[in-house]
């Protein structure tokens, strides 16, 4: 994985632990993880809504206890 690499994320509304979970996938459709349940309420409505919404990847921490990504999510006039 590249800085600036354009990410993909992926609504999940069956999972069972979070009604708003988002996946977040690598171009290759690697599953890298999901959005912090703090954070995904409105970009989930925003994707079920079908709003463009462009992600790019700014940084993998790697020093942190588990690989942490660092991404900025774009959306149409937000």
């Amino acid at each position: 994985m590249t800085t600036g690499e354009l990410l993909e994320l992926k609504r999940e509304s069956e999972n069972s632990y979070d009604g708003n979970a988002i996946l977040v996938l690598d171009n290759r459709v690697n599953k890298l993880g999901y959005v912090p349940a703090v954070r995904n309420k409105r970009l989930a409505r925003k994707l079920d809504a079908g709003d463009p919404i462009i992600t790019i990847l700014l940084q993998v921490d790697v020093a942190a206890r588990i690989n942490q990504l660092h991404i900025e999510v774009f959306e149409r006039g937000a």
